[in-house]
């Protein structure tokens, strides 16, 4: 997934994106949800959730020490890593090393940013800097045990990204059962499918929602590197993956926490031609948030999304540009007096608790309603949330407030205690007032 782009690189995005009519949504200031269209295609290949050994994923990867994360961010290699799992009694280490990517273009310079837990036990998989290089990183075991990756909580494989990987036991090659999951597919393919060494290519398939799964189908192995790489002059990208081997989870992975949550407020950043964009359906990319990671790294929104919320009963958007509220909201009122809304979806390079809340509009009001939904990659994100009027509904299309006739100084707030990495803020308004909403991250 890119974590910055120029919308030169997406040329063709207005053509393929009709115009429709503009409708008024809530000022919101931080989150929204992409929402994406499965496709069927050549290479896509049923995935297999129950595997024939208990795979656990590690999650230990917050214990990589700051000198760690450095070395291997540079090309060099960390001993004895304890994977938090056992097979019985008995650890499982880790030997990680790091070196430039084989299969780039460029194969003699490491590209890379210092990994680190992403998600809740994803591996922090990204290259620094634009151009035709990347990163390797091989994971040997202390004792062989089958093994499984997948990017699902990230799903966006897109763009140039390229990922490769092999598996070894002792100096065998271990075949490999390699699938795509979510969609669109478009051009993505695989090649290597049943041997040793598998590649998946995106091929220039573009959005969100595609995540990669391979396995050694039960097999034991005591090796496995995967590379990461794109084309010359593609931008910087980000292919978070989980690693799971078969074993006994022994060792608890660290606690998730929020210490602090600010509010972005950047909003007025969007250029006047970003706000013509998202008032015309079309995408804005690669917005900084204004947030780093704990290595310095920024957070980007990968892209953010306007399309008419289809719970409104109006199929168009709000014809009016979103703009700065107050000091952290995103105004996303419309123009009309009816039924109608806009759903936005935010996108972002990072995964982190997520806080949203109307505190600087509090006029949650007459026959308003905003329903947020949220994602990890694939997999959808629980909520709590809270006002100071009626209690909001939770179902299976996310949670929903209503104004329920309510009016000034009323206040919504809902919260993602795990990371989320895709959001969506969908209003159904019928009067023409707007309404805000503020956006806090956790970082």
């Amino acid at each position: 997934m890119y974590t910055f782009t120029k919308r030169d690189l997406f040329v063709s995005a207005k053509a393929r994106l009709q115009r429709p009519l503009f409708r008024k949504i809530l000022p919101l200031s931080f989150v929204v949800l992409a929402l994406v269209a499965l496709q069927s295609w050549d290479y896509y290949q049923p995935w297999n959730p129950n595997p024939p050994v208990a795979l656990q994923p590690i999650g230990a990867w917050t214990n990589l020490s700051p000198a760690q994360r450095l070395t291997l961010k540079n090309g060099g290699s960390v001993p004895n890593f304890n994977s938090g799992i056992c097979s019985g009694v008995n650890p499982i280490l880790l030997n990680i090393s790091s070196g430039p990517a084989p299969g780039a273009l460029i194969n003699n310079v490491i590209n890379a940013r210092q990994p680190r837990r992403w998600g809740n036990t994803s591996f922090y998989l990204a290259r620094q800097n634009m151009g035709g290089s990347g990163v390797q990183y091989c994971f040997d075991l202390s004792i062989a045990a089958p093994f499984g990756m997948d990017s699902r909580e990230h799903a966006y494989f897109a763009y140039g990204e390229n990922i490769g990987v092999t598996a070894l036991n002792g100096v065998n090659p271990v075949p490999l059962a390699a699938s795509y999951q979510g969609g669109p597919v478009g051009n993505a393919t695989i090649t290597g499918n049943g041997t040793g060494s598998v590649h998946f290519n995106a091929n220039g398939k573009t959005g969100g929602g595609l995540w990669w799964s391979v396995n050694s189908s039960g097999q034991p192995i005591t090796q496995v590197c995967v590379q990461y790489f794109a084309p010359p002059g593609d931008l910087p990208t980000i292919e978070p993956f989980r690693l799971s081997i078969d074993g006994t989870k022994c060792v608890a992975d660290a606690p998730i926490v929020c210490a602090n949550s600010f509010p972005v407020s950047r909003w007025g950043r969007l250029s006047a031609n970003q706000g013509l964009w998202l008032d015309d359906g079309q995408p804005v990319f690669g917005f900084n948030s204004g947030f780093c990671d704990e290595t310095g790294d920024p957070i980007t929104f990968i892209e953010i999304d306007a399309n008419p919320s289809t719970a409104s009963g109006n199929s168009t958007l709000s014809n009016k540009p979103p703009r700065p509220y107050g000091r952290f909201s995103l105004d996303n009122s419309r123009e009309f007096i009816g039924m109608g809304g806009n759903t936005y979806c935010f996108t972002l390079d990072e995964a982190r608790p997520i806080r949203l809340n109307s505190q600087e509009h509090r006029f949650f009001a007459g026959p308003e309603r905003v329903r947020i939904k949220a994602w990890l990659g694939a997999d959808i994100v629980s909520m709590s949330g809270f006002g100071n009027g009626p209690a909001p509904i939770s179902n299976a299309n996310g949670l929903t407030f209503s104004g329920l006739g309510y009016g000034k100084g009323r206040l919504l707030e809902r919260q993602f205690q795990q990371p989320a990495r895709v959001a969506g803020l969908c209003g159904v308004l019928a009067g023409g007032w707007p309404s805000t909403h503020g956006r806090a991250i956790c970082a």
